[in-house]
Formats: C-alpha cells, sequence, structure tokens
C-alpha cells in the first residue's frame, strides 16, 4: 500500500482514473449489451429469412397450378416439374450462401462483443489498480496449491465495495519453487515440547529443526503477518504471528503436529529458549516480499458491491454510479481548478471542463445526470 496522498494529488488521481478507464469501462460495457442485443436478434432471424425464401418456390407452384386450371392443360407439366426442380435447387444453393453470410456476421459481432468486454474488463482493472478509492482494509497472500504459489491482495471500502488481484509471482525467484526455512535461515530448532523432570530441574524440552519445512501460506492482514511452514512428510507445522509497526509488537509461534498443538510462546520454559532474532529475520523477508509482491497486480479477480458480483453481469454503469456518488465532491473540487478548454498537455495533464462534458457524453443518461450533479451542464443540453 502506499503512503497517504494529500487532498489535491488525491483529487487530481481520482479524477484521472474515473474519467479515463471507469468511464471507457462503462461505454465498452454498454456498446457490447448493444451489440448482443443485435447479435440476438441476427440469429433470431434467421429461420423467418430462409422460410420467406422457401415459400418462392410455393408461389411459383401457385402460378404453374393456377394457369394450368385457367388454360384447362396439363402438358405443361413436364416444363413445370423441370423449373420447379431447377428453381428448388437453385433455392438451396441461395439459402446456403444467406447462412454462410449471416454466421460470417454472427462470427464478426461475436469477436466485436468479446473484444469490448475483454477492454471493459481491462479499463476496471486499470481504474482499480490505481487505488482510487480509499481502502479501508486490505490483505496480501500466498499459498502453495497444486504445486505453485497463488497470490491474491484483497481490498474493502466504503459502501461494501470489495476487490481481489490475483499476483504475479513468477518474477520473484524466491518463490519459483517451494520455500524451505532453510533458504532463509539454517539450523534453527524450535522447541516443540516440554517434559517435567525432578524438583529443581530443568524441564527437558524436545527441539525439532525447521531447515526441511517448506512455506504452504502468508498474508499480512491489519498489519500482522501470519506464516505456515509445513513438513509435508511428518504432517507437522509451525505458525507464526509477527506484529510490525506497532507499540504492542508480539511474535507467537505454535507448533501443530498429529500429537495436538502447542502455543511455545505461551510456554516461559519454551519461549525463553527461542532464538528471537533468527525467527523474525526470516519473517522480515517474508513481509517484504509481500509489500513488493503487491504491486506486482496480475488480474483482477473480483468486483462486488454488498455481495453482489460486478465482473460477470453487465453491472458497470451502476458501479460507476456508486463511484460517482463517493467521489462527486471531490471532483467538483478539482474540476474547479481547470479552464473551459485546454490544449496545454502540461496544464492539469490537458484536462479541462471541455474534456469532462465530452467524456460524459459517452455514458448517455447517466453522463447527463452526472454534468448536472457537477454543475457542467451546457445550457441548450
Amino acid at each position: 500500500m502506499e503512503m497517504q496522498d494529500s487532498p489535491e494529488v488525491r483529487n487530481a488521481r481520482q479524477f484521472k482514473a474515473f474519467f479515463t478507464y471507469m468511464v471507457d469501462a462503462i461505454g465498452s460495457q454498454r456498446d457490447s449489451l448493444a451489440q448482443a442485443e443485435a447479435l440476438e436478434k441476427l440469429k433470431a432471424s434467421i429461420p423467418g429469412e430462409l422460410s420467406d425464401v422457401d415459400s418462392l418456390v410455393i408461389s411459383i407452384s401457385k402460378v404453374f397450378e393456377a394457369y394450368r386450371n385457367e388454360k384447362g392443360i396439363s402438358s405443361i407439366l413436364d416444363t413445370e416439374n423441370t423449373i420447379i426442380n431447377f428453381t428448388k435447387g437453385a433455392i438451396e444453393n441461395y439459402k446456403k450462401r444467406v447462412v454462410e453470410e449471416k454466421n460470417q456476421k454472427i462470427s464478426e459481432l461475436s469477436a466485436n462483443i468479446n473484444a469490448l468486454l475483454l477492454n471493459a474488463n481491462k479499463s476496471m482493472q486499470a481504474f482499480l489498480s490505481n487505488d482510487p478509492l480509499d481502502i479501508l482494509d486490505y490483505s496480501i497472500g500466498i499459498k502453495w496449491v497444486n504445486g505453485a504459489y497463488e497470490g491474491i491482495a484483497r481490498y474493502s471500502c466504503q459502501n461494501g465495495i470489495e476487490y481481489d488481484f490475483t499476483l504475479n509471482i513468477r518474477d520473484f525467484e524466491m518463490l519459483k519453487e517451494s520455500l524451505k526455512f532453510s533458504t532463509l535461515e539454517k539450523g534453527l530448532k524450535i522447541p516443540v515440547r516440554s517434559a517435567s523432570t525432578w524438583i529443581g530441574k530443568e524441564p527437558q524440552l524436545d527441539y525439532e529443526k525447521l531447515d526441511r519445512y517448506s512455506l504452504v501460506s502468508t498474508t499480512i492482514n491489519k498489519g500482522n503477518l501470519f506464516v505456515v511452514f509445513q513438513d509435508f512428510e511428518k504432517s507437522s507445522s509451525f505458525t507464526f504471528v509477527m506484529s510490525r509497526g506497532t507499540e504492542n509488537s508480539f511474535l507467537s509461534v505454535e507448533y501443530k503436529d498429529e500429537n495436538g498443538s502447542m502455543d511455545i510462546t505461551s510456554q516461559p520454559a519454551m519461549n525463553n529458549t527461542l532464538e528471537i532474532e533468527r525467527i523474525e529475520d526470516p519473517l522480515d523477508r517474508i513481509y517484504g516480499t509481500l509489500l513488493e509482491l503487491e504491486q506486482n497486480r496480475l488480474k483482477l479477480s473480483k468486483l462486488s458491491v454488498n455481495g453482489n458480483d460486478i465482473l460477470s453481469g453487465p453491472s458497470y454503469l451502476e458501479f460507476g454510479r456508486i463511484v460517482f456518488g463517493l467521489m462527486k465532491e471531490n471532483f467538483k473540487e478539482y474540476i474547479s481548478t481547470l479552464s473551459e478548454k485546454n490544449s496545454d498537455p502540461s496544464v492539469n495533464n490537458g484536462f479541462s471542463k471541455s474534456y469532462v462534458r465530452d467524456r460524459l457524453r459517452v455514458l448517455g443518461q447517466l453522463g447527463n445526470d452526472m454534468l448536472v450533479e457537477l454543475g457542467l451542464r451546457n445550457s441548450e443540453n
């Protein structure tokens, strides 16, 4: 997470993210929905159009029948059959051409829709990548799944907005394969059992060497680091919890195996023997790696408002309305510093009030509503 911006910098960042990426996301999704509607109409029109073509043969047959009845002759039957059979063959060829042309249009529309949806999702991803919303809580974590580490960052914001990013672990050498504790610190031993002895004697401690233990999961949440190392052969694990940057910093160590679990730091005899620095140094490296990893966002994998999925449905317009409501006052403050027109990219990134009007027109009625709320609606509109 980045340091808090000044109000001026925050307003400029929110403005740029919304009017660059959010507007694109909503506009692309709206266009995709319009083209999807056109696609369904095109598909639905095919049977009727083919039926109309088939009716040509029936019409021609009726013309011959009426002619025969009117003239009272039957000698034309051979000619009639020849023409009807020829017409049927020609009609079938024409129907194939119609279907091919329709399928080509269907393919083109489908490709356009997919491209628009991809652009909408990429634009929404770019919007949220700029951290335009005030983040109330977040977590960064990785876990070992099917022979590789998977990373995810989760964010919670106002109005029940939540979103996740998968993280790009590929460029982190330390995480390219299962991370052994020995890679971070060799030869560390931690007491895991305590046995009573004769009165006056020190308790007998059993130690576990961590070299062969592998990192299976780690998360930063609410300023605390949670790390689990596991020995897969023994089905035993260590869980470390370390707080950082608070007055009440602490380190907790728990051991678990088939015989049960042991809170090591709550047992004075075992806690006193812990080599704290040799534990905290590896945990510090993991903590720093997670913070660095958070900047390597790969893909927006979840977006919801009050539990309602935004990514898989046509909901960007409503989401844009919610976000606009959260940022409206900041937008007003920023827009008040803009000139009516601006062609100088060195001033306010080239943004102007005219730019805002042009961008919001892309959103149809929603854009008109926003213009009114921002006090930018032209008198002629």
